[in-house]
């Protein structure tokens, strides 16, 4: 890891290596780490130790099983917003537990949220009585998961680095 002229950090091999198993498992102990990839354990603790000190990691999470939870089903949607109502549309969006996650993007619409419920019906439910109520929201596009092929979700730069 090295800073650049303009004051960010450059991650280097070591680094990359680190966030990539990291990624993987999150309570990999430096030691196996250090074994994995062939680094100093030494190394290894102050590169990880730095990678939170600037913010490079922020947090460590668990993923969690939705069937435990009653969540098997899965929508994703599409909407558009009027545009002074966007900010607000968001933080209303934010607000429901039911909206896993929230992606603005560019094009025809303004949103991708995915929607996680027991069941169509609640999520049916939740479009209904939750979403498409929210001011601002001008059009709303269901598209319901049949089936989650390949979900990475922390598994980012396990993808693009591979040791």
């Amino acid at each position: 890891m090295t800073d650049t002229a303009d004051g960010k950090i450059k991650l280097d091999e070591i680094d990359l290596a680190i966030i990539s198993h990291l990624s993987k498992d999150s309570r990999m102990s430096f030691a196996k780490m250090s074994k994995a990839t062939g680094y100093p354990d030494a190394t290894i603790q102050h590169r990880f130790k730095r990678l939170m000190k600037e913010g490079v990691i922020k947090r460590f999470t668990i993923e969690l099983n939705s069937i435990y939870l009653e969540r098997g089903a899965l929508s994703m949607a599409l909407l558009k917003t009027v545009s002074e109502k966007h900010d607000a549309v968001q933080k209303e969006l934010e607000a429901l537990p039911e909206v896993t996650d929230i992606y603005v993007v560019f094009g025809e619409y303004d949103f991708i949220i995915k929607i996680s419920g027991k069941d169509l019906s609640q999520i049916d439910a939740v479009m209904r009585d939750k979403i498409k109520v929210i001011k601002g929201v001008s059009e709303l596009r269901e598209i319901a998961v049949v089936e989650e092929i390949k979900h990475y979700h922390n598994d980012v730069f396990g993808r693009i680095y591979s040791d």
